[in-house]
């Protein structure tokens, strides 16, 4: 299983995550791989308080994704 479906599972079964946890689980290689996802349209990512922490939500295209993958 390639790290992008491994990223947009995770994402569909925890719901809105931060990035801090997506590396937790996934280690920092995700970091390039998330950043794609959201280029690409698969996620929605939204500021935090806290710098440099972001919350990343699947989107409809993403979530599409995720079920067929």
């Amino acid at each position: 299983m390639e790290l992008e479906e491994e990223i947009l599972l995770f994402l569909l079964k925890r719901g809105r995550v931060t990035n801090k946890e997506v590396f937790k689980s996934l280690g920092k290689t995700g970091k390039e791989v998330l950043e794609d996802l959201y280029f690409y349209g698969f996620v929605k990512r939204y500021d935090t308080v806290k710098r440099g922490v972001y919350m990343y939500e699947l989107t409809e295209k993403g979530r599409m994704e995720a079920e067929l993958g």
